[in-house]
């Protein structure tokens, strides 16, 4: 089954029964290293003609419902965080003119997406792209204030990074301390 999504989704579980936790928690951490470290290359080698984010929270979601309750869940995008779908083109969409449309945009999109993020960490990393480069500096900011303001609509808990693939690392380093 060929898949919508241009996205990837990592799941990363520890073993129910431990006999070494420690060592579990490295095997556990390293895994996740050398998985999101294959991911920031593959992002930023091709990053993608088009861009459904809308889609990957909805996929998301419903990977935390498979999961069930107990497991704690963080979100990581990569991306331009230019919506590009049938829905949205975040390149022209006149409510992405300004910080305040924008806002209320949010508003309404996450009240419509039935999406419910209580509490989860989301680390929105943005990407550079050409299409992102094309775009004036209120725009790309209404963008910015879309996304965030979608997300905490949602009950997540956003974190936006201007340098997505430079501050992953410490990012998913807080969220370790932060623990479950």
């Amino acid at each position: 089954m060929k898949s919508l999504s241009q996205g990837r989704i990592l799941r990363l579980t520890l073993a129910e029964r431990r006999e070494a936790y420690d060592q579990d928690l490295r095997r556990a951490a390293s895994n996740l290293r050398l998985s999101l470290e294959e991911t920031k290359a593959a992002t930023v080698r091709n990053p993608g003609a088009q861009t459904d984010i809308l889609g990957a929270f909805r996929l998301a979601a419903e990977e935390m419902q498979l999961a069930g309750d107990g497991r704690k869940t963080t979100i990581l995008v990569l991306s331009d965080l230019i919506q590009d779908d049938r829905q949205f083109d975040f390149k022209t969409h006149p409510a992405l003119k300004n910080e305040a449309s924008a806002q209320l945009l949010a508003s309404t999109s996450a009240r419509g997406s039935g999406l419910a993020f209580q509490g989860v960490p989301v680390f929105l990393g943005l990407v550079r792209s050409r299409d992102l480069g094309r775009l004036s500096t209120r725009r790309r900011l209404a963008i910015e204030v879309f996304w965030l303001g979608f997300l905490k609509a949602s009950g997540a808990s956003p974190v936006l990074a201007q340098d997505g693939p430079g501050l992953l690392s410490t990012f998913l380093m807080s969220e370790a301390r932060a623990g479950p």
